[in-house]
């Protein structure tokens, strides 16, 4: 997408029902199709009609953008993800024709959801987002779609990248799990340079990616009075749990694509996410069948297990083992050379 940059001419002759970016003007700045909306107002006009105003943000762009309208609703809420109509520069203001912002309301697999998640969402945004924006890349179109399809509504994603994946254990900050899964995939994908492990690449990526997507509705944010939030288990964690809860959410998306994507290849995901080694088939946890599932669940383990270890000898810094430690049941030791 372009942004015209009219003449002083142009300026003086404008007008909103015949400007065309595409046939008039010259190119000001090439942007990202798709923006995701972070503050919206509105104001009425001495005429009566009203002038929207929107802060849009992509990682690679940032615009303020107004457009006027006889509707005092502006059509788009924060955080919708949209797509400016026909953007003109004067004035030193982006200005949109009087469509405005068009909301996209159907999962689009070209459209990477990590390069729209605002700063205030995630922390560790040069590390964090442009990993996960990268692995998303490298999916196949029918990975992409699954993953926007989960992620789809606004809140999910929010939650998804916001959420600690434990309270008291692993990743146990604000945006932990998201930390925790990318460093899954990194895992993963070092493994699998291994050449006898065989692989396929985008449904590695996709599960180490949503694996602990369900945790968005086990815990939230309460204020404390200190510093940091306290974090909370909700009944959904305390009643169904996170697994059971993602398999909600991928049974969803799969009757959703059912007639785009192919579901032995929905079957492979489903599996590498429930199964586990020690699951009891006759209740319905089998154990990893597939190289994927192997290498989630040694990778799955690995993440947390070194994050608790970390976190142990940060508190620690002159120790060379800790305090009894209730989860491993035993001291821990320090690493030679860490």
């Amino acid at each position: 997408m372009t942004i015209i940059k009219l003449t002083p001419e142009e300026e003086a002759s404008y007008q909103e029902d015949i400007i065309d970016y595409d046939l008039r003007g010259r190119v000001y700045q090439d942007i990202p199709s798709v923006f995701r909306v972070v503050e919206i107002s509105t104001s009425k006009m001495d005429d009566g009609s009203y002038i929207h105003k929107a802060e849009l943000f992509h990682q690679d762009c940032r615009l303020s953008v107004s457009w006027n309208n006889d509707q005092s609703y502006s059509g788009v809420s924060v955080f919708d993800l949209v797509t400016p109509q026909r953007l003109t520069f004067r004035n030193n203001w982006v200005h949109l024709a009087k469509g405005g912002l068009q909301v996209i309301e159907e999962p689009d697999a070209s459209i990477n959801l990590f390069k729209t998640a605002p700063n205030s969402w995630v922390n560790y945004r040069d590390y964090l987002l442009k990993n996960a924006a990268n692995y998303w890349d490298q999916m196949d179109e029918d990975c992409k779609l699954i993953f926007n399809q989960l992620m789809w509504q606004k809140d999910f994603f929010q939650r998804y990248c916001e959420t600690p994946s434990s309270k008291d254990h692993h990743h146990n900050y604000l945006g932990g799990n998201l930390d925790h899964s990318v460093h899954v995939v990194d895992i993963m994908m070092a493994l699998a340079k291994d050449p006898q492990i065989r692989v396929n690449q985008s449904i590695l990526i996709l599960i180490g990616l949503i694996h602990d997507a369900g945790k968005f509705k086990e815990f939230f944010y309460q204020a404390s009075g200190q510093d940091q939030p306290v974090i909370c288990r909700t009944p959904h964690a305390k009643l169904i749990g996170h697994k059971t809860l993602l398999m909600m959410m991928l049974g969803e998306a799969q009757s959703n694509l059912s007639d785009r994507i192919d579901q032995n290849k929905f079957l492979h995901i489903i599996h590498c996410i429930s199964s586990h080694y020690g699951g009891k088939p006759w209740l319905g946890i089998p154990s990893p069948l597939l190289q994927e599932a192997m290498l989630l669940q040694a990778a799955d383990h690995l993440s947390s297990e070194v994050d608790v270890h970390n976190n142990l000898f940060d508190q620690y810094e002159d120790r060379v083992s800790s305090n009894f430690h209730p989860i491993y049941r035993a001291q821990v030791y320090r690493s030679l050379g860490s």
